[in-house]
């Protein structure tokens, strides 16, 4: 059983599929099918090479890349690492420096520990 499939094609096209099969010595009929689905298997085989290499580059560009991003931020860590442990050592010196102050604050109160009208007229508590 076979049936009948009309295509519809410009007046160029139609010229340039006669040309083509004339040169094959095939009618237009016959060219279009070797074409399309006769030489399907060799085309098949064609695609998947041509998709398997396709696929390859683009593995290859995607493993580049995630190794481009590991490095940008790994070297983000680093420095965040660096500026954490900046700002670390910047806390323990003012952590000190405060203590220092403090003792040194509390040592001005001790020694100061006069009644307000002690150091008005001068005199020291026997007791300090």
């Amino acid at each position: 059983m076979s049936i009948q499939v009309s295509i519809r094609v410009s007046k160029e096209h139609k010229d340039k599929l006669v040309e083509l099969a004339k040169e094959e010595g095939k009618t237009i009929t016959q060219y279009i099918l070797d074409r399309t689905v006769l030489a399907d298997g060799k085309s098949v085989e064609t695609d998947n090479t041509r998709v398997e290499s396709m696929l390859q580059e683009q593995i290859e560009q995607l493993r580049a890349d995630f190794e481009r991003e590991r490095a940008f931020y790994a070297s983000q860590i680093e420095k965040k690492d660096e500026q954490i442990a900046e700002i670390n050592e910047t806390n323990q010196n003012q952590l000190q420096l405060i203590a220092g102050l403090t003792m040194r604050n509390e040592t001005l109160l001790i020694e100061n520990n006069r009644s307000w009208w002690q150091k008005i007229f001068g005199r020291k508590n026997k007791s300090n």
